[in-house]
This record gives C-alpha cells, sequence and structure tokens, in this order.
C-alpha cells in the first residue's frame, strides 16, 4: 500500500529522533568529551523541612479547633450527665458558675500537705461492692476504657490533655460504671492540667500534688474518696516521692473529711482572685493545725 503523500512530507520534516551528543562524538571522535559539561543544567529542588510542621500558624490553628471542639464535646457530655444525675436547676447553677469563673474568681482555701506513709489498705475501703481501681496513665489506655463504655471525660473534660501533660488519673469504677476520679502531677507542667491554683510544691526535691477530685453524685457518701485519695498516696510513695499538697475550698467540708483520715498538715490558708485576665493570691501561714471536720 502506497504511504500518502502528505505523510512522507510529515515524515521528512520532523524525522528520527537524534541524539546530538553522540552525532557529534563520530563526527569528531579525537575531540574531549566535554558536551556534557556544556548542557543545560537545573538547579535540584532541595526540601530542608516538611512541606507542613506543627509552628505552622494553618496548623496550629486547626489544632485549637479541634481541641475547642472536642472541650465543648466533654462539657456537653458532663452538662448532660449532671442534668440526669441532679437536674435541671444544679445543671444551671453548674453552667452559670462555669462561664462566670471565665470572668471572675475568688476562692478561700486550705493548703494540705501529706506525708506519705505506710498505710492499711483495709482502714480506707468504700462502703460499696463490685468495685475496682483503674490507674490511667496515657491516652491510649483511657481508649481501651473507651471501648469497654467508660469514658473518662464523664467527670474530666479536658482528660487528654492531662495525660498528654504526664498527670495520671485515679478512676474507681462501680458496676462498670466510672464512679470517682482523681488525679496526681510530678511535674509542673502536669499540675497546671490538674489545678491552677498557684500554691508552690517542690517538685524538684521529690513532692507532688493532686487534684481535680470528682465523684458521681449517685455514688456520693460511699467513702469513695477516701480510697481514692488512699490509692494516690500510696502511688506516690511507690514512686519514690516525699511529700503530696494540695488545695481544699475551705467551705468543701466532704473533702476535708476525706484528707482528715490521713493527718495532713493544714499549713497556710489561701485566697485567690481572678478578674479578666489578672491574678491575685495570698498566702498565710497557719501557726497550728486547723481543727478537722471528723466524718
Amino acid at each position: 500500500m502506497d504511504t500518502p503523500n502528505h505523510l512522507l512530507r510529515l515524515y521528512k520534516r520532523v524525522g528520527t529522533p537524534v541524539n546530538r551528543d553522540t552525532d557529534e562524538q563520530n563526527e569528531n571522535p579525537d575531540k574531549e568529551h566535554s558536551t556534557t559539561s556544556q548542557r543545560k543544567s537545573y538547579p535540584e529542588i532541595s526540601v530542608s523541612r516538611p512541606l507542613w510542621c506543627w509552628n505552622d500558624p494553618v496548623v496550629t490553628g486547626f489544632l485549637r479547633v479541634i481541641t475547642m471542639i472536642n472541650t465543648i464535646r466533654a462539657l456537653y457530655t458532663r452538662a448532660r450527665t449532671v442534668l440526669r444525675e441532679e437536674g435541671l436547676v444544679t445543671t444551671l447553677r453548674r453552667v452559670v458558675s462555669f462561664f462566670s469563673r471565665r470572668f471572675i474568681r475568688y476562692d478561700k482555701l486550705y493548703l494540705y500537705k501529706h506525708s506519705l506513709e505506710e498505710r492499711a489498705e483495709t482502714d480506707f475501703l468504700p462502703r460499696i461492692d463490685n468495685f475496682s481501681m483503674e490507674i490511667v496513665s496515657s491516652n491510649s489506655q483511657a481508649a481501651e476504657l473507651a471501648a469497654r463504655g467508660i469514658d473518662i471525660r464523664q467527670l474530666s473534660p479536658e482528660f487528654e490533655k492531662s495525660l498528654k501533660k504526664g498527670a495520671v488519673a485515679f478512676c474507681i469504677l462501680v458496676d462498670n460504671e466510672l464512679a470517682h476520679i482523681g488525679w496526681v502531677a510530678m511535674t509542673a507542667e502536669a499540675k497546671k492540667t490538674i489545678d491552677d491554683t498557684p500554691y508552690h510544691v517542690d517538685f524538684s526535691n521529690g513532692e507532688a500534688c493532686t487534684g481535680s477530685t470528682r465523684t458521681l453524685p449517685k455514688y456520693g457518701r460511699q467513702g469513695l474518696m477516701v480510697y481514692g485519695y488512699f490509692k494516690r498516696i500510696q502511688y506516690l510513695k511507690e514512686m519514690g516521692r516525699t511529700a503530696s499538697r494540695n488545695a481544699v475550698a475551705i467551705d468543701n467540708i466532704a473533702s476535708q473529711r476525706a484528707h482528715a483520715r490521713f493527718n495532713p498538715q493544714i499549713y497556710a490558708k489561701a485566697r485567690l482572685l481572678k478578674v479578666l485576665g489578672l491574678q491575685f493570691w495570698k498566702e498565710t501561714s497557719l501557726d497550728q493545725e486547723t481543727p478537722f471536720p471528723q466524718e
């Protein structure tokens, strides 16, 4: 079959691809192979860091949005639990208190110091059956509890941040339901996530602190707080800590009664005032121990 004339003309015009360097070398075999250096070079593209990084404003903003969404979800879960357990009036009171404390906060506190001595567990057992203790020190452990239907955010909305910073949660379960939670911190960074009250803890010399203690209302007055404090003090002793400190509101009688079981030292009274981001803190040392309300 004859090739059409227009295709022949196109073939002659385009021709076969030519390796010009090879042809030039064949025509001039004695010429030094300098053609490679004369080729057009292109700058290499070097990526010294990833196209995104944690310091990127967009990434930081995105992470803040995710954190805010998770916090709102946790607070909603907590509010729903309070509504179910304590009713509408208590829920509204707590919602108002939560948002008002973002603008103004005034606390009167006792500052406690606990010695970490050996104690018998049988002296601090709760008055309830079918309970167990879970010590949670990582978000992966919290995820395992969540897979079992136990959601820590029910009592600690910002638990993910606390665990990430090194705080440890002590969870008491009753019939596989989270009934009580309390936290310990062994570093200043961890303390900020469980108690922002600015009392001094000498972490460098082995001290630790406790905080964010909460009990589901229907399990109140069952001795869960006392047992939780016993397990936290025992844990800190096993970790080689020298003492434990914490702050308790002067009007929080239930917590004071729980602490009284361990004969701590109340070494100061304190006042904390926060107004629109400004903070005022005053401690007054106590010459003698304040009498404890007994259970």
